[in-house]
């Protein structure tokens, strides 16, 4: 039999002592090497007893110590390691629950097999956050051994059999860690199990698995998503459960697997009372992408206008990520010839943010749609589609002009807003117009779409909107100043510091301290106004100003 690693080590040392003991004139040394051996398990040994002794005196600081004692008798006994473990293990059944939370993050750091069984049985234990550490061990230990099969077999058949509440909760909570880590060989079997949770009766015994097993459910979709293509139809079947949380989770689940057999499904959500689970069902379609674009187009057309409503989102959503292609477009572009207004405006609403030159001129032509909905969804889609960059594009700030003439006074409002936004100067002409419009919202958002110009030709019809006889146009006139920098707009601003309502004073105080240094001078010298008001608000606005360039 070869000779071990330590008995030849042992040897070469002997050997070694001889040679010295030769040379300093000793007896010969003969090393007995049975008496070594036997002196080694004697230290071994002696050494295990300390070792016992260690982890009794850890064991009683666990259990009898303050917190702060607890947490540093858990980290001695992980540097202990596996000789600890047993003691660990009896730990978990203390009647102590921070003692078993404790016990349970030491054995998470150690990772021994071991632990696995006793593990599993605490998952039953009545402290949410002991299950959760238990939990997090069982994670551990997978990740550093082979357990895996075991382990969600465990799971698997405590949640189908166990009929112990806390021990389902803590197997549910355990898949979704194991999904999270990504350390499940089956993903599968656990969705399934996981999803036959929601089947039963909608109560308060077992809402909190409901909950545990949706959020669970999420998190291994969110790893292993098309894996779980073989869960679909199953999934599927609880599209009419009578819980909307579990509704919604089943509409974020099948959104993250993204299977088309799901879209008919998810179209169906379209008509949930929920609206979250609308909202979810919407999302997921969206990501579905391509596949579901034929299925959304005919919702499109559907006679609930919940159905059409979120059909024109999921779209809208589709096309601004780029899952649209130019034939899918020309399809949306045809609805909006449709015979019904409502249709019109879903199909509006799905364009809203296609950013094609096709798309800006069939804006252009809705604008004008018989039906007020359609022209104020026409206008908000050309807002959006001009924002970035500042369009000055002729045909739009001509169609806007237009709208600002309109009969709805919902689409004025709406055509003032963009105008300001399009930052062409032909557009102040159009708003020192509507700035005398007998709407009192009309103005207000002129006030607003002027100063979005930037423009010192618009400085005339703020000063007048400044002397209107309602307090939010002349408030909103005032911050709208703040846009144009200029000498010009800070004497306007100053003298708007003598009005009678306090808030459009506010908000000129404020329009001045974002003009800045522009303001100092005329600021200055209005400290010596006759009018108080005048004297008081410029104080205030330079202190403010010299504040700010702090």
């Amino acid at each position: 039999m070869p000779e071990t690693r330590w008995k030849h080590t042992l040897r070469k040392t002997a050997a070694t002592v001889a040679c010295i003991a030769a040379f300093a004139g000793f007896p010969k040394f003969q090393p007995n090497t049975d008496s070594v051996s036997a002196g080694f398990r004697l230290a071994h040994a002696q050494q295990s007893a300390d070792n016992n002794q260690e982890i009794s005196k850890l064991m009683s600081k666990l259990r009898k110590g303050n917190s702060s004692e607890r947490r540093e008798a858990r980290e001695s006994l992980v540097g202990m390691g596996k000789p600890a473990v047993p003691e660990l293990i009896r730990a978990l059944k203390d009647e102590n629950w921070q003692v078993r939370e404790e016990t349970a993050r030491a054995l998470a750091k150690i990772g021994d097999s071991r632990a696995l069984v006793s593990l599993i049985d605490a998952l039953k234990d009545s402290n949410e956050d002991v299950r959760k550490e238990v939990s997090y061990a069982l994670v551990k230990i997978k990740k550093s051994s082979d357990q895996l099969d075991s382990l969600l077999d465990m799971l698997v058949g405590m949640l189908r059999e166990s009929g112990d509440q806390n021990a389902e909760v803590g197997a549910a909570e355990t898949l979704g860690m194991l999904g999270e880590y990504e350390v499940l060989n089956d993903p599968a079997k656990a969705v399934s199990v996981l999803v036959a949770t929601f089947d039963g009766e909608t109560n308060w015994k077992n809402y909190n698995l409901r909950q545990i097993a949706a959020k669970s459910l999420l998190k291994i979709a969110e790893k292993y998503q098309k894996k779980l293509r073989s869960t679909v139809p199953g999934i599927l079947k609880e599209i009419g459960n009578k819980d909307s949380d579990v509704r919604e989770t089943i509409a974020i689940a099948l959104g993250r697997i993204g299977d088309e057999r799901a879209i008919p499904g998810l179209i169906a959500l379209f008509r949930d009372k929920s609206d979250k689970v609308r909202h979810e069902a919407t999302l997921s379609l969206a990501k579905i992408g391509k596949p579901a674009f034929i299925e959304l187009t005919r919702a499109m057309k559907d006679s609930d206008w919940n159905v059409r409503y979120h059909a024109s989102v999921a779209l809208s959503t589709m096309a601004s990520d780029n899952k649209i292609d130019k034939i899918a477009l020309q399809v949306l572009i045809e609805l909006l010839e449709n015979r019904d207004p409502k249709v019109r405006h879903c199909a509006v609403l799905a364009l809203e943010h296609i950013e094609d030159p096709i798309v800006k001129g069939a804006m252009i032509k809705a604008s004008k749609d018989p039906y007020p909905k359609v022209r104020m969804a026409a206008i908000s889609a050309l807002k959006t589609l001009i924002e970035e960059p500042r369009d000055e594009d002729p045909a739009v700030v001509t169609a806007l002009a237009e709208a600002l003439r309109d009969n709805h006074k919902g689409v004025r409002i709406k055509a003032a807003i963009a105008l300001g936004y399009t930052g062409d100067p032909r557009a102040i002409p159009i708003l020192n117009e509507a700035s005398r419009n007998n709407g009192m919202y009309v103005r207000l958002y002129t006030a607003r779409a002027l100063g979005m110009t930037k423009d010192v030709r618009a400085i005339p019809s703020l000063e007048v909107l400044l002397k209107d006889r309602n307090e939010m146009v002349r408030s909103d006139a005032a911050s709208s100043l703040s846009f144009i920098k200029s000498k010009m707009s800070v004497r306007v601003l100053i003298s708007a510091l003598a009005d009678r309502s306090d808030m459009v004073k506010f908000c000129a105080v404020n329009a001045l301290v974002e003009i800045g240094e522009y303001a100092i001078p005329d600021l200055t010298a209005a400290q010596k106004s006759g009018n108080r008001s005048i004297r008081e608000q410029a104080t205030q606005a330079l202190k403010e100003i010299k504040s700010k360039k702090k």
